[in-house]
C-alpha cells in the first residue's frame, strides 16, 4: 500500500503549494520544526495509542469502539497506516480502501497536541497514491456537516462536497460526502 517511489514531478508540485514537508526516504521532515515523521503499516499492539487518538479527536458520540477497528484491521490491513514521530511514537492513522474502483476514507485522525506537523496531510496524501495505484479513479468520504475544520482541510487537498448523507452516524446525524477526482 506505501508508495516508497515518488515522482520528481509531484514533489514539486507539493513545493509549488507550499508545503512545508519534504521526504527523506521513508520519513517525512516537517522543516520548520526538524520533526520526522515516519508512515509505516498499522500493528494491532498500535490499537492502545489508535484508542486514544480517537478518544482526544473525535466526541465520544463518533469514536470507533476497539472492535470496529479490530475488524477494520481484518479487512483493510494494507489501508491501515499510522504516523509516527521518533521517541513520540503514533500521532495519528489512516484507513482507507479501494472499493469497486473508488477509494474511501473511512477515518483519519491526529492527536490535537500533534497538529500541525504535516502527519495528516502525509496520511493523506500517501493514501490518495496508494488509492492511484489500485486503479481508482476517484476517493471518496464522509464528513460530520458540522466539522468545519475537517471539511476545510479535505477542500484544501482537493475535495468537493457532492452531496448529503441523512443519518449517516448512528445518532442519526447527517454527513456530508465529499470526493475526489484522482
Amino acid at each position: 500500500m506505501l508508495n516508497d517511489h515518488k515522482s520528481r514531478q509531484a514533489e514539486e508540485q507539493e513545493v509549488r503549494r507550499g508545503a512545508p514537508l519534504a521526504r527523506s526516504g521513508f520519513y517525512w521532515v516537517n522543516q520548520a520544526s526538524g520533526s520526522a515523521i515516519q508512515l509505516r503499516k498499522y500493528k494491532p499492539t498500535d490499537l492502545p495509542r489508535v484508542l486514544e487518538i480517537e478518544a482526544s479527536a473525535f466526541s465520544p458520540t463518533f469514536t470507533y469502539p476497539r472492535r470496529q477497528f479490530q475488524e477494520l484491521h481484518r479487512k483493510y490491513s494494507d489501508g491501515f497506516l499510522v504516523a509516527e514521530l521518533p521517541e513520540k511514537g503514533v500521532i495519528g492513522y489512516v484507513i482507507g480502501y479501494v472499493s469497486e474502483g473508488a477509494g474511501e476514507l473511512d477515518s483519519v485522525a491526529i492527536d490535537p497536541a500533534f497538529e500541525g506537523l504535516g502527519a495528516g496531510k502525509k496520511l493523506l496524501l500517501t493514501t490518495l497514491d496508494s488509492f492511484r495505484n489500485h486503479g481508482a479513479k476517484k476517493a471518496t468520504l464522509e464528513v460530520h456537516t458540522l466539522n468545519a475544520r475537517a471539511m476545510h482541510f479535505f477542500q484544501k487537498l482537493g475535495f468537493k462536497t457532492i452531496g448529503t448523507v441523512p443519518s449517516f452516524y448512528a445518532i442519526g446525524v447527517d454527513a456530508y460526502r465529499m470526493q475526489l477526482e484522482l
